[in-house]
Formats: C-alpha cells, sequence, structure tokens
C-alpha cells in the first residue's frame, strides 16, 4: 500500500505518522499541468499536518494543493481555514471567495466566509452567507448559530432566538449557541431565563472561560456579588482577557484575601480609566486594614488626579521592586468581600486639585445668570467592544435637549467626537472644553464648576459622580455593564448623584434623550442641579 494510500484511510494516529515522512515531498517541483488527483493528496497530508499541529506544513501543502488543482473548491476551503486560524483575514476571505465561485453550494466554505464577514462588521453581507450555507446543508447547526449572532447585533432579537433554538434542536453540543441564547436572554432582560441557559453551559463546559464570565456579569447585574465575583475572576482567562490586561504580570503573591496589617500591597490596573475610578473608593478602607505601604499601577491621564489622594503613598508606570501582594484593580470588590448592601458609597471620594480651578474658570468664563451649565458626553472609547452600542451616532442626537431655555452646554467629549465639538451643528451652541483638557485632572476642575453631567457610558461618568456633582447617564440596551444593575434609575455605587436613563430597545436613543429632554426642562425650571 502506498503512503498517500494509507493517509487516506481511517486512523488519524497512522495519517499524522507518516505526514512526518511525506512532508518533505512539498520541496519538490509541482507539476505543472492540472492534477485533480495530486491535489486530492495534498489536501490529506495538510489534513494530517493540521491535525498533527504542523501549522507551517499545513499552510504550504494547501498551497501546493491550489497550485495543483486551481479548480478545486476543497483545496481553495483549507487553505482558507489556514489562513483564517492565523488571522489572516483578507486571504482567508479571498480563498473563501473562491471556493465559492468554484462551488456556490459548498455550505462549509459560505459559512467561513461568513464568519469573516462578521469579523469585518458586514453583518448583513455576512446574514446572507449564512443563509446559502443552511439552504444548501439544512442541519448545519453550526451555520444557524452564527446567524442567531449575526441577528442579535442587527439588533432582530426574535429572529436571533428563534435561529439559536434551531441550532441547538439539531445539536445540544454547540457551545456558541448556548452562548449566544443566554447573552440574548441577559440583553432582553429575561434574567431568570438567561440565568438558566448561562448556568447550564457552565456545568457542561466548566473549564470554559467565556461562560463563567458570562454567568459572573449576569449575577453582578443581578446583585448576586458573592457568585457574581468568583465567576468574574474567568475574565483573565476569555476572550476578554487582551482589554483586561495589557501588560506582563508582577512577581510576588497575589493578594487572595490574607491579613494585610503590616504588608504592602500593589495594586494592578485593568480595564479602563473608568474602573480604577470606581475603585479606588476602596483605598481608605485597605489603610484601616493595615496595609503598610500601597501602591497603585495608573495610566498617564489619571495620575495628576489621583495623586493627591490620601492613602496612595505612590502611583507606578508598573510593579516595584518589592512588595507582599498584589491584586488586579476589579478583583478589589470581591477580595473586600462587597455585595449590594456595604458598597462603599460615601461622596465624593475624589476632588479637583486645588490648583486647576483657575484653569477651569479661565477655560469656561463667566457664568451667565441664572442658567444651567450641563456638560455633555455622547461618545466612549472606540476601542471598547461594545462602544458601537453605549455611544451616540453623532452630537446632533442631542438636538432636542436645545429646546430647554436656560441651559449653557459644555463639550467634556475627547477622542472620538472631538471634531464635532469645535464646530457643532447650527443651533446647538456649545462651550468646547474638551478639545482643551489634558487628562482627567482637568476634566474634573471642569465639572466641579458645572451643574450636571449628561453622558453616556464612559469614564466621566464615574468622575463626575466620585466627585459629587450630579450625572445623568445614558444606557444602551446591548452592552450594558454589569455595575449599572437592572431596571432600576439610581446606581448603589454612586448614591444620591446618578440618575439612570435606559434605552428600552436595542438602537433607539430616541426615547433615552426625550426622557432625558423633559428631565432637563424640570431642572432648568427649578433653577438648581437635583441628581433625582
Amino acid at each position: 500500500m502506498s503512503a498517500w494510500t494509507k493517509l487516506q484511510g481511517k486512523s488519524t494516529t497512522y495519517s499524522v505518522t507518516l505526514v512526518k515522512h511525506i512532508i518533505g515531498g512539498i520541496q519538490t517541483p509541482a507539476s505543472t499541468t492540472r492534477n485533480p488527483q495530486e491535489s486530492a493528496r495534498w489536501i490529506a497530508v495538510g489534513r494530517a499536518a493540521a491535525n498533527d499541529g504542523r501549522h507551517d506544513q499545513a499552510l504550504a501543502c494547501f498551497k501546493r494543493a491550489v497550485e495543483q488543482d486551481p479548480d478545486s473548491a476543497p483545496a481553495h476551503f483549507q487553505l482558507a481555514r489556514e489562513h483564517y486560524r492565523r488571522n489572516n483575514l483578507p486571504l482567508a476571505q479571498a480563498a473563501f471567495e473562491r471556493a465559492v465561485a468554484l462551488r456556490p453550494d459548498y455550505p462549509q466554505a459560505l459559512n467561513g466566509l461568513a464568519v469573516v464577514m462578521q469579523l469585518k462588521g458586514e453583518w448583513v453581507t455576512s446574514e446572507v452567507l449564512f443563509r446559502r450555507a443552511i439552504e444548501a446543508s439544512p442541519d448545519f447547526g453550526a451555520a444557524m448559530s452564527s446567524l442567531g449572532n449575526t441577528l442579535f447585533h442587527l439588533g432582530r432579537l426574535a429572529e436571533a432566538e428563534q435561529m439559536f433554538h434551531s441550532a441547538l434542536g439539531i445539536d445540544m453540543n454547540l457551545r456558541e449557541a448556548h452562548q449566544g441564547l443566554g447573552l440574548l436572554l441577559h440583553c432582553e432582560q429575561r434574567m431568570d431565563e438567561a440565568e438558566q441557559v448561562c448556568r447550564g453551559a457552565v456545568e457542561r463546559w466548566p473549564n470554559t472561560a467565556d461562560l463563567r464570565l458570562n454567568l459572573g456579569l449576569l449575577l453582578l447585574a443581578r446583585d448576586k456579588y458573592e457568585e457574581g465575583w468568583a465567576c468574574y475572576e474567568a475574565r483573565h482567562a476569555s476572550s476578554m482577557s487582551a482589554e483586561v490586561r495589557r501588560q506582563a504580570l508582577p512577581g510576588g503573591t497575589p493578594w487572595a484575601g490574607q491579613a494585610l496589617d503590616g504588608k504592602s500591597l500593589h495594586i494592578v490596573a485593568e480595564q479602563g480609566f473608568g474602573d480604577m475610578i470606581q475603585i479606588v473608593r476602596y483605598v481608605p478602607l485597605l489603610r484601616r486594614m493595615g496595609v503598610s505601604r500601597l501602591t497603585l499601577e495608573c495610566a498617564a491621564p489619571l495620575r495628576p488626579l489621583l495623586q493627591g489622594m490620601e492613602g496612595i503613598d505612590e502611583l507606578v508606570k508598573a510593579a516595584p521592586a518589592q512588595f507582599d501582594y498584589w491584586c488586579y484593580t476589579m478583583s478589589v470588590p470581591r477580595l473586600m468581600r462587597t455585595d449590594i448592601s456595604n458598597i462603599p458609597a460615601t461622596l465624593p471620594y475624589l476632588s479637583a486639585p486645588a490648583h486647576r480651578a483657575e484653569f477651569a474658570k479661565a477655560l469656561l468664563g463667566p457664568r451667565p445668570a441664572g442658567v444651567l451649565r450641563v456638560g455633555l458626553v455622547w461618545k466612549g472609547m472606540a476601542a471598547n467592544r461594545h462602544d458601537a452600542f453605549r455611544s451616540l451616532a453623532a452630537l446632533s442626537s442631542l438636538s432636542s435637549l436645545w429646546s430647554v431655555p436656560g441651559v449653557q452646554f459644555v463639550s467634556l467629549q475627547k477622542g472620538a467626537g472631538e471634531e464635532e465639538a469645535k464646530s457643532p451643528p447650527a443651533g446647538q451652541a456649545l462651550l468646547d472644553a474638551g478639545t482643551s483638557l489634558r487628562d482627567f485632572a482637568d476634566t474634573a476642575a471642569v465639572i466641579h464648576e458645572l451643574d450636571l453631567v449628561i453622558t453616556v457610558d464612559t469614564a466621566v461618568a464615574h468622575l463626575a459622580a466620585a466627585l459629587g456633582k450630579p450625572v445623568w447617564l445614558l444606557l444602551a440596551r446591548r452592552g450594558l455593564d454589569w455595575r449599572w444593575g437592572i431596571g432600576r434609575n439610581d446606581s448603589p455605587w454612586y448614591p444620591g448623584v446618578m440618575r439612570l436613563f435606559r434605552q428600552e430597545q436595542i438602537g433607539n436613543w430616541q426615547g433615552v434623550i426625550d426622557e432625558v429632554r423633559a428631565a432637563l426642562d424640570a431642572l432648568a425650571a427649578q433653577g438648581e442641579a437635583q441628581p433625582q
């Protein structure tokens, strides 16, 4: 029996052994004539190499398969999969497209191309391709699950839910369908159903970090903090890990709740600026536990704001040379055994540096008599994976607020949207402070001079509330952060100063803005800022 014949046998282990002998054939010149049989053999070798984790050789094999038969849809499909595995989306897309062009009813190639379109944000195209894949293979559960995710993203929740159920009706072991259904039910705030699905998924796949994280976020949103914090620790092993941590971990001993009396503690930054602003409230509690020295890893934009905070010994870019324990920023609440009844929420716990006061006064100019000064932020950080849901499309989305008399609007916008503040739409007079803000200390000084801040879910919401300033927070239905809970219009993290305005439907900001305009009209009529 020839090696080629053996490779196409049923024994995967035997095939992997043979590939190590045959792979040397890649070095031989390819035939200049079309040879479908030879192409099929190279596909077999490539698949065996890929199964053995020899992906460089697999890629070479699939390229040889395409050379031997440029009209082989399977050869292009396997090549596309290998490019996709390497996250080379342009080459993957080109190879998937060629496979589909050669065989328009090739379900696996249609599905692969649709997944690439998802990653590129071309959701409508991905829907068309997934539907073609399902039409070609009506029992293609994985394609149904992926189509459910596309429909979910497009805001067509009823269709998405039906598609997830259809996928699970074919194969209950489709992990992505369980995950997608749990997220959808959470988004619809059908919390009992969502929790049941998420728990079931964790029971099936207890070692899958994304599933544990999803359950943790849901439990935290339901104020079930003890179990929620424990599951939330899965973020470090999940697909969220790149957002959670961008630098090397420090050495030393992780703090796991040991006594801190006389010990030094280093807090490691993770996630965004708002998370750090929220968590520094724990500094006084940590000092009362006997921490002898507290260092805090801190990004440059936050450093001028936090450097004068009592209880922090040093703000650093990286871990100090010596310390007893370290912990992540967002692990502090778990280690402090925080639940909904004991959140440390004494406000304000931050203040604007005194030496920035003159900067803010000069930037804003004299206050018009009898006028409310209201800060605005309409976009968050574009790098946040939920930003497309949380941010408004443009400053013009807030245009109805300008119908309220007796209000001066001040832009606190940084990054995306900042250019809009320089040239606001007609009829939306706006004092552009954002362009002049150098860091969060500047922002805090300006907020100190305002009566109210209206913002989407971004760091400014945490900053304003931590300063004790009334803040109205505009919340998207999808991408809703756990800390804002479900249904309530206030926040136990920022009691008395924060008011929550929630979307009723995914993507529908108009109802939220109408509610804000009515509240602002009532506030302006009172002549003073009251958050509730």
